[in-house]
Order: C-alpha cells, then sequence, then structure tokens
C-alpha cells in the first residue's frame, strides 16, 4: 500500500547578538542556511540533516530522527556555531495526511428484500494508515420499494478528507434464490507423499504446523512420511480482553516432535492492538520457551480481520503491535516473522517489506509477488501420524523466495 506524507518546510526568522546576553535566534548577514523543500512518506524515518539542502554554519545538533507520525506543525531547534559563536535556528515543518483509507474486506455486490433497506457498510471491514476512525457511505440512490438493480459506491474518508471508493451493486429481490439439488461434494484431501513428489529438493524443506486440533500425533510416523520441520502453537488469544494461554498439546508436541529429531519452530495465535501489546505477547512466548532453542523462527500470527473494525485502531498501529513483539524476540537472541495469507499481506499490512514472511496461501504454485521464506500451501494435508484431522503442509526455502 503506498502511503503518502508531505512535510511541507517552513524556515523560521531568527535573529542573531554579539555578546552573552544577545539573541540567539538572529543570524549575522554573512551565514546561511538553506533548507530542502522535501516530501517524505508517513512514518518514515526522516534524519534532521537529510532537510538540510546546504549551509555555511556549522551544525551542532546531532543527526536526529524527526518526529513524522503525528499530524500537524513540529519545530525542531538547531545548535548552529558561525565564527566560534553558537546560534539557534528553529526549523518549522508540517506533517500532512494524503492517504485515502483502504478496503480490506469489501463486497461488490449486496442483495436485500423488497422495504428492507441495509447499510452495507456495517458489513466491511477498511482501514486506515493513520486515522484510528475512518468513516464510509454509501454515495448514490437506492429505491428500496422498487426490485431492480443499483449501482452505487462506498466511500471511505479519513480525518484528512483523504477519500478512496469502491463499487457496488445494491440488489432489490421479491425473494432470495433458493438452493436446489445436492450441494454435498466429498472433501479433498493434499498428500504428504504428492507435497515432497512436487516440492521437495535441495532448496526446500517439507514441514507441517500443528496445534491441539491435531489430536494424538504419532511423531515418529510423521517423520517416516518425509516430514522435516513442525511450526507448533505455543499460545493463544482470541480477543484483545482475553488472556494468551498456552496451547494445550505444546509441551507433549515440543517433547515428542524433538525425540524424534524433528526442527521445531513456534507460533502465538494472539489479537494485540497496540506496542505494548506485542511486547507482551513477546515477553509470554519467551517466558513459555524458558531457553528452550529452536531451529525455526518464532511466529506472529494475527487473523482477527473480521474484529478489527471493533478495535478503533490504525493499520499503523497494528504493525507497531508486530514491531514491538519482532524487537522484543529478537533482542532475546531468536529470529522473528509474521505470517499471514496473500491476501492480507496485499491489502492490509503496511510495511512488510523488511520482515521475513511465512505466506499463506491454498493453492499448487503461489503468485505472491513479495518476499517470504516459507509457504503454507493447503491446510487440508493427509500425513501417516496424524490421524484425527487434517494438516496444514508447509515448504521452508533456504533461500527467501520472491
Amino acid at each position: 500500500m503506498k502511503r503518502g506524507m508531505f512535510i511541507l518546510l517552513l524556515i523560521s526568522t531568527v535573529f542573531l547578538t554579539s555578546c552573552s546576553s544577545r539573541n540567539l535566534y538572529e543570524l549575522p548577514k554573512d551565514a546561511s542556511i538553506n533548507i530542502k523543500e522535501d516530501s517524505i512518506e508517513v512514518f518514515d524515518e526522516v534524519k534532521l540533516y537529510s532537510l538540510i539542502k546546504d549551509t555555511n554554519m556549522e551544525i551542532i545538533t546531532d543527526d536526529i530522527d524527526l518526529e513524522t507520525d503525528v499530524i500537524g506543525e513540529h519545530t525542531y531547534t538547531l545548535d548552529l556555531k558561525y565564527n566560534k559563536k553558537k546560534y539557534k535556528y528553529d526549523l518549522k515543518y508540517k506533517v500532512i495526511d494524503v492517504t485515502p483509507p483502504s478496503f480490506i474486506q469489501a463486497s461488490s455486490s449486496r442483495s436485500t428484500l423488497l422495504t428492507q433497506v441495509i447499510d452495507p457498510c456495517e458489513s466491511i471491514v477498511y482501514g486506515d494508515d493513520y486515522d484510528t476512525k475512518p468513516t464510509c457511505e454509501i454515495i448514490g440512490n437506492v429505491d428500496y420499494t422498487k426490485l431492480g438493480s443499483y449501482k452505487v459506491k462506498y466511500q471511505l474518508k479519513d480525518s484528512s478528507n483523504n477519500i478512496k471508493e469502491k463499487d457496488l451493486t445494491i440488489n432489490v429481490l421479491s425473494s432470495y434464490p433458493s438452493g436446489g439439488g445436492n450441494s454435498y461434494s466429498p472433501p479433498t484431501y493434499t498428500y504428504i507423499e504428492d507435497v515432497i513428489s512436487n516440492h521437495k529438493n535441495s532448496n526446500t524443506m517439507i514441514g507441517i504446523d500443528v496445534s491441539r486440533y491435531q489430536g494424538n500425533v504419532d511423531w515418529q510416523q510423521v517423520k517416516d512420511a518425509g516430514i522435516e520441520f513442525v511450526i507448533m502453537r505455543i499460545g493463544v488469544q482470541t480477543d484483545p480482553e482475553e488472556t494468551l494461554d498456552m496451547d494445550t498439546r505444546y509441551k507433549e508436541y515440543l517433547a515428542s516432535a524433538k525425540a524424534v529429531g524433528l526442527k521445531i519452530g513456534v507460533y502465538v495465535y494472539n489479537t494485540s492492538i497496540n506496542r505494548d501489546m506485542g511486547i507482551k505477547t513477546a515477553k509470554f512466548v519467551l517466558d513459555t520457551l524458558d531457553g528452550e532453542k529452536l531451529d525455526l523462527p518464532i511466529v506472529y500470527d494475527w487473523e482477527n480481520w473480521k474484529k478489527f473494525m471493533n478495535y478503533n485502531i490504525s493499520l499503523h498501529t497494528l504493525k507497531d503491535a508486530y514491531d514491538g513483539f519482532k524487537e522484543t524476540i529478537e533482542a532475546a537472541g531468536y529470529e522473528s516473522t509474521l505470517y499471514s495469507s496473500k491476501y492480507y499481506l496485499e491489502n492490509a499490512w503496511m510495511n512488510i517489506d523488511n520482515d521475513d514472511i511465512w505466506l499463506a496461501h491454498y493453492t499448487d504454485k503461489t503468485n505472491y509477488q513479495g518476499n517470504y521464506y516459507m509457504w503454507q500451501m493447503c491446510s487440508d494435508g493427509k500425513v501417516p501420524g496424524i490421524t484425527d484431522n487434517t494438516v496444514d503442509i508447509d515448504i521452508y526455502y533456504k533461500n527467501k523466495k520472491n
């Protein structure tokens, strides 16, 4: 997602004095400092010196990161030296949000019955890079007293009046179509022997990810079937108000999988909605691991998109929660990874280009264009040793895919 924000630099008036009581903000006539008319994207790390085009004065101030994540005017005071005398200079800049909100989930068609008015905005998911409460309204007219299809638009708007629209068709019906015939289809499965045949090579490892839903597992059979690694759920939290609990099968799975020589990684399913919660989630994982050595990264799994609108958070805040998790995990000497599906990686997650990604995309061959090092290719896997349920099958790439 393209993020935009412009830093408009406003050069303040400065004054100079020539004694200890002089006005430090008054520059001598032969001193100069020129500021760039520069533009940067929101939340980027912008160094102070990068905004200074040229000057014949010595800048004493350290080259710090400027504040760029709050809309409005900002001032930073530079300390300068010229002909052995010190001066000050107020550098003023304004941060403006120019990025519209994003549609995360929004159907292009809705149906209702005659005289039954609906608000399609109530059933979609959307977010903004900065604003925690962007608005949604339907642009166009629908006559709910007349049958027909009506072409309208969703319109999203943030607090800076940035707008994003999407086409919507509202169908007013006399009755809903009735389902006919036998719609049952027998289940299909992805067999591990086929995955190995199609995807095992010198650059890959074949693995699975598990939680308590896999039930009883014969780990020796799993390994004998060709599985080389397992990512197991270490903790789960399904709502920000709930506690983060250890998966009831974690310790059993960990001991048994290690005993047969499988490589181990862990993931935590969580609903962190701010940086502090992300850090708290990381500390839970570290405490539960208690120094356990892992072969693969610790994975951050956030999937609660249906409730995103209830949390009143921005997309930046959501990513900041993961960043807090990642920094805490890596400070403890482990590797960190973000797990998400192709759809949400492309339509919701911000600034993921430099993160290690575990991609979920249930297909024979993924067309995801971003970088990833592991691919969850299915959830209907059949692996000997796991009989209580199907299992997710994963491909690990020793050289990151892109």
